[in-house]
């Protein structure tokens, strides 16, 4: 249901299709969901490590156009505070905590405002799927910077399509399986 709801948030605040979405968090389920119904939107993941300083992650805000940004805990928040004047791009914050700065938006804030854009729209994301194309970008990942600035490495749905199909070939998943995934 979240991811149901998510991108109708997103969309609510004026996310459209191709733009960009940091998120900064560690591993956990709300990463997920968030990742997932950006694409749903057709939106473009940005993912940023935890341990980045504030310039480091001020360069990848803005060099990745990011509108967006969603950040995990507080340790995150006081990171983007110091740069958050900087970052005149991004037009919303979100967090994954219960509660938000001011200013800001928690992640259940926008599940809830996507429940009600949903209402008034029902067929937005099931158009907003069926129009992304396997050329469309997926995502930007970025280097880690040490010949220089980091580098913006896009990855369209059919980069991440063709490597899971290779390696299903190599190596058969069935529902059967468990795996385990650490970052």
């Amino acid at each position: 249901r979240s991811v149901k709801y998510f991108p109708y948030g997103l969309h609510y605040l004026g996310v459209k299709s191709g733009e960009k979405v940091v998120i900064i968090s560690e591993t956990r389920a709300d990463w997920t969901m968030a990742d997932l119904a950006i694409l749903c939107l057709g939106g473009v993941v940005v993912p940023i490590y935890t341990t980045l300083t504030p310039p480091q992650m001020k360069y990848i805000i803005q060099d990745s156009d990011a509108k967006v940004v969603i950040w995990s805990s507080d340790d995150i928040w006081q990171k983007l505070e110091k740069i958050r004047q900087e970052l005149s791009g991004v037009e919303h914050y979100i967090t994954f905590e219960t509660q938000s700065p001011e200013g800001t938006f928690t992640k259940d804030q926008i599940i809830e405002r996507g429940k009600a854009a949903m209402n008034e729209d029902a067929g937005f994301l099931e158009a907003s799927i069926s129009s992304i194309k396997p050329d469309d970008l997926f995502s930007v990942m970025y280097t880690s910077g040490t010949t220089g600035q980091p580098k913006g490495v896009m990855l369209t749905h059919n980069n991440l399509i063709s490597n899971a199909a290779a390696v299903a070939s190599l190596l058969p998943v069935g529902p059967e399986d468990i795996a385990f995934s650490w970052l």
